[in-house]
């Protein structure tokens, strides 16, 4: 509890006034998109652990909500220092689906960003069809199961098809880039 207490008052010191985080904090330009967003959804899942500020994360899921693109999507907007951290989320569908996420994870604050959650759903929903990335395709399907959309089952069997199975285990894998 006490190392959560820490990793907390540390992260707020990578905060931007405006509500957002990103790796150097006030020193950087802007807040970053994914960093912001997996900060809400980190804070979420501590708070019932320690005591988190509700209002840090409601001006995160502000501040994202503010920058969502007019077709739905969440464009990353500021510089991710470790590109790895963010394990294929980093853009487009897969982007938009963990920032859905965060919103969906903070289920006391959905009322208040509505409009915001259905674009992003919309937006995702609309491009999982053409996904063929296993990583953006499970952030998607995750996040269709969260929201409870009607095309939740059609996206998890389509990244069923994508999995490896022998006799009692199943798997998905990346291929590595060439």
């Amino acid at each position: 509890k006490k190392f959560m207490e820490a990793g907390y008052q540390r992260e707020l010191g990578y905060k931007h006034r405006d509500g957002s985080f990103s790796a150097f904090g006030e020193n950087d330009k802007s807040g970053s998109t994914w960093l912001t967003a997996f900060v809400a959804r980190s804070f979420k899942q501590a708070a019932n652990h320690i005591t988190i500020d509700e209002g840090v994360i409601d001006k995160s899921l502000e501040w994202l909500s503010d920058h969502q693109a007019p077709n739905g999507s969440f464009p990353e907007v500021g510089v991710v220092s470790h590109k790895d951290m963010q394990g294929g989320s980093g853009s487009g569908v897969a982007l938009t689906a963990y920032t859905l996420i965060a919103f969906l994870e903070n289920i006391n604050l959905v009322d208040k960003y509505k409009n915001t959650i259905n674009k992003a759903i919309d937006y995702v929903y609309r491009n999982t069809e053409s996904l063929d990335d296993t990583y953006a395709l499970a952030l998607a399907a995750y996040a269709l199961q969260l929201a409870d959309h009607s095309s939740k089952g059609l996206i998890l069997s389509k990244l069923d098809t994508k999995a490896t199975t022998d006799s009692d285990s199943k798997w998905w894998h990346k291929p590595i880039p060439e």
